[in-house]
């Protein structure tokens, strides 16, 4: 579910006096992380929901978070910085490692990586 955007924040895209289209959420559009290194980056992006669907385009802003999944501090690319709490830490690496356990089942089963899965706890 996107998050609705504070009107100052919102982004309009006019060509010809006509509105193109209107960057009025923001919704995580991409996620990475770095298992070994203990490290995500998330990309949230500006865009519009559509029918229960976010949509983006080329000139869309985008913001990153990059969150040390060790220690808990993060930092933004609006430039604020902090420290998650131990609850959305421990939440956050619950479900990284749900993640990563599902993932490593699933190229077992398709013989990407034959052997045997030993889960992370």
């Amino acid at each position: 579910m996107p998050v609705t955007l504070q009107a100052a924040q919102i982004e309009t895209l006019t060509l010809g006096g006509s509105t193109v289209f209107t960057h009025d959420t923001e919704a995580v559009s991409f996620i990475s992380t770095d298992v070994l290194g203990l490290q995500m980056t998330v990309t949230f992006a500006q865009g519009t929901p559509a029918s229960n669907s976010f949509g983006t385009d080329a000139r869309a802003k985008t913001h990153t978070l990059v969150i040390d999944l060790s220690t808990g501090k993060w930092n933004a690319s609006s430039g604020t910085s902090g420290t998650l709490g131990s609850p959305s830490l421990t939440a956050l690496n619950t479900n990284q490692k749900n993640l990563k356990n599902a993932l490593e089942t699933i190229a077992n089963a398709i013989g990407l990586i034959p052997g045997t899965v030993v889960a992370w706890t």
